[in-house]
């Protein structure tokens, strides 16, 4: 099952120009760290 469409992702990939694997790794980062950062505090 997937979380989002092919649609969203590309969506998701064009706005933020990602061209790169170290360009996915930090769109990812970024919008995990606020979560990650609260697991590891807890």
């Amino acid at each position: 099952m997937s979380l989002l469409t092919k649609e969203q992702l590309k969506g998701f990939i064009k706005e933020k120009n990602l061209q790169t694997v170290p360009d996915i790794y930090n769109a990812l980062k970024e919008l995990f760290k606020d979560t990650l950062q609260e697991m590891l505090e807890a």
